[in-house]
């Protein structure tokens, strides 16, 4: 009787020595989760500024194209306006 009391209570050492561990597990597993995912809080504003920054820049230059295209336009109607002129005289 001593000796199945004694295997009884080692098995209920040895399940809860399982239980804390695989709790320890969790908690380890927990951390390293928590610790992403922070990362990824403190990672999401400053990707998001970039992307803000680039979108920006792609408009700046689209205006600035636009702009030196309207600049440009008036000559190169004139460079053309000229050109048929001289055709029909030459």
């Amino acid at each position: 009787m001593m000796q199945y009391q004694r295997e009884m209570e080692l098995q209920l050492m040895e399940k809860e020595r399982k239980r804390q561990e695989a709790y320890d597990d969790f908690l380890k597993e927990r951390l390293l989760v928590d610790e992403l995912v922070r990362k990824g809080y403190d990672e999401d504003p400053v990707q998001s500024q970039l992307k803000l920054e680039k979108v920006r820049a792609t408009l700046q230059h689209i205006e600035e194209s636009k702009k030196h295209r309207a600049e440009r336009r008036p000559m190169e109607e004139s460079k053309m306006t000229k050109a048929r002129e001289v055709k029909p005289g030459g």
